[in-house]
Order: structure tokens, then sequence, then C-alpha cells
């Protein structure tokens, strides 16, 4: 069977705080959290994602979470990459 999916690596960054609890909710990322003290607490999701597909899944979930999204980076990784 011909495998036509893409590997990718996303890079997401949203205003306010979001725990390790939602990792598996947001398709295993990393999730960082930074200046969580203050006003501008920022999340950072990084990781893999299986392609473009699941990338609009992810941001898709975000949305339904309310959370406002600042930065979103999608990139296709060379074949060499995950062969």
């Amino acid at each position: 069977m011909d495998d036509t999916r893409e590997a990718a690596a996303c890079l997401v960054v949203i205003q306010g705080a979001l725990d390790h609890h939602w990792v598996d909710y947001l398709g295993n990322l990393t999730i960082s959290a930074r200046d969580t003290e203050g006003p501008t607490t920022t999340t950072i999701l990084a990781g893999p994602v299986l392609d473009f597909a699941a990338f609009v899944g992810l941001i898709s979930r975000l949305q339904n979470l309310g959370l406002p999204v600042q930065t979103i980076s999608f990139h296709r990784l060379p074949a060499s990459t995950y062969a």
C-alpha cells in the first residue's frame, strides 16, 4: 500500500495557559507555558503532525476550546527525514 501522507511539524502559540493534561486531545504535541505568572501568559504547542489535514484538525480543536491563537507555523518535512 502506498502511503501518500506527508510528514510535517507544527508550532502554535496560543494566548493563555494550557497544562499538560491536554496533550492527548492535542495530538501528543509538546506543551510549554511561558510567563505563567504574568498577564501575557502564552503556551507553545510544538511537534510532528501526520499531514496538513491533521494540522487543520488541531487548529479546529483549539478554536473549539476558545483559545486565542497568536502564531501558527506548519512545515512539511523532506521525505528523507521520516523515511
